[in-house]
């Protein structure tokens, strides 16, 4: 992984003949950056989503990417998004506790009066 400094960034979602980019995971657009990487001014270019993450970049921001050099090319790719195992036990966690109250919140109130009480509710009639 490596931080680039950018200096331009441009996106384009037509190839030159004004056919749209499309891959094994569908549209795509080409972001093609100037950069600022280890002293020196550098083209890079990647294939990312159209409206993705990139094109919330600006020039001035400095950015992880991973560089990959393909023959004269030097191509980019964003940061994978897993995450750790203790962070997915954790969020299965946070999942079964909401998913707790939402049940206790979908019993009845009869239910709820009688676990509370250990006793079925009474009918109140109020006074006339």
């Amino acid at each position: 992984m490596e931080k680039v400094k950018i200096v331009k960034i441009s996106h384009f979602e037509k190839d030159k003949n004004n056919n749209v980019y499309t891959g094994k995971w569908g549209n795509y657009a080409i972001c093609r950056l100037v950069v600022i990487h280890q002293g020196q001014e550098k083209n890079i270019s990647g294939a990312v989503k159209p409206n993705g993450e990139t094109y919330g970049w600006k020039v001035g921001d400095e950015v992880q990417v991973e560089l990959v050099q393909k023959g004269d090319f030097l191509n980019f790719r964003l940061p994978s998004k897993n995450i750790t195992r203790q962070e997915f036990d954790n969020l299965k966690y946070q999942i079964s506790k909401l998913e707790m109250r939402i049940e206790a919140l979908e019993k009845p109130i009869d239910q709820q009066v009688e676990e509370v009480f250990g006793e079925e509710p009474v009918d109140y009639e109020p006074p006339v």
